[in-house]
């Protein structure tokens, strides 16, 4: 027989919590395969995430993956995906995300990759413009800044 919709939910959110207290090496090794769990999950489930401690574990997943470049953009694309009202369920005319439950774990990840976003630009700032070839041909490098 099989189990309960509810408890199947509950072991769910409990892998889920594994995954935050994994030492760094480790996080960082499952990264990838981490925020592809976490992003299918939102895709087809979000609708029937229960809590605001459901949520703040998902969206805590997801903001840990803006520190691991193999994550960082599956998981930005994550939150974008949140804002979208999903057209096959009739019941939510908008997204779940701005629920008083999900809305602040919500900003705590976005805010995540605003800084990872900055820190790189001050990076970029920091080193000198890379070269291109120019357009004209003559293979001659010449010097650009983004």
């Amino acid at each position: 027989s099989l189990a309960p919709k509810k408890e199947i939910s509950s072991h769910i959110f409990a892998t889920f919590e594994l995954f935050l207290k994994l030492s760094p090496p480790v996080a960082t090794a499952m990264s990838e395969s981490i925020i592809i769990a976490v992003s299918q999950f939102l895709k087809t489930n979000r609708d029937s995430i229960p809590s605001g401690e459901a949520w703040k574990i998902i969206l805590e997943l997801v903001e840990r993956s803006a520190n691991f470049p193999l994550a960082y953009q599956r998981g930005f694309q994550s939150l974008v995906n949140l804002l979208e009202p999903k057209q096959s369920s009739p019941r939510s005319a908008r997204s779940p995300i701005f629920n008083e439950q999900a809305f602040r774990p919500y900003l705590c990840a976005i805010l995540a990759y605003v800084n990872i976003n900055e820190g790189r630009k001050q990076n970029r700032a920091n080193q000198p413009p890379q070269p291109i070839l120019s357009a004209t041909g003559n293979n001659q490098a010449i010097s650009i800044r983004a």
